[in-house]
């Protein structure tokens, strides 16, 4: 019997992923979701973690409480999630979160040019696109009859942990091996 604690509980990812010491391991687990999805952004050299609370507004709103919360030297925002289930909902709720985190950067008389890119990253415990055998979905902004993109500023990533099926002797660098330790550590 092995005896572990799985990476993909939540108390076990954040506190692997999401403390101060283990930034650069974050940093890591980044760039290879990057790289793999072939994004525009380069790599994450310095990342700052940041409060995962999204503060309320008002009394009424929705209390948003991310994974984790990080922003890095270029100016990028960044929420990493790691979801065990694969609710209906879990598309918008990722979308809400994302949205939360892009409109906090700015206040009142703000430019809007100071809005940074804010890049979502979410593990998923479970199957979210049955259309496809690819573990590793990157969303993007484009205007899907002529292929451009209205900006750079979102992006989206969404890793299904059940269809990465690769065997230890068969890892590739990078993002291989992050899915691998997710999957069997």
């Amino acid at each position: 019997m092995q005896v572990g604690i799985d990476p993909k509980v939540d108390y076990a990812f954040k506190r692997v992923f999401g403390i101060e010491k283990n930034r650069d391991v974050l940093a890591s687990l980044i760039n290879a979701v990057l790289k793999d999805a072939g994004s525009e952004f380069g790599p994450v050299e310095h990342l700052e973690l940041k409060n995962p609370f999204i503060d309320k507004e008002r009394l009424d709103d929705k209390l948003s409480v991310l994974d984790i919360k990080a922003h890095d030297a270029q100016g990028r925002w960044f929420n990493i999630e790691m979801q065990m289930v694969a609710h209906p909902d879990l598309a918008e709720r990722l979308l809400y979160y994302w949205a939360k985190l892009f409109a906090e950067q700015l206040q009142e008389g703000s430019d809007w040019s100071l809005l940074r890119p804010t890049i979502s990253i979410c593990f998923v415990n479970a199957s979210m696109f049955s259309e496809t055998t690819a573990c590793h979905s990157a969303f993007r902004l484009l205007d899907p009859r002529h292929g451009h993109r209205m900006t750079n500023r979102i992006e989206m990533h969404v890793v299904e942990l059940p269809k990465f099926t690769n065997a230890l002797e068969r890892l590739a660098e990078g993002i291989d091996r992050w899915l691998y330790f997710l999957r069997h550590a």
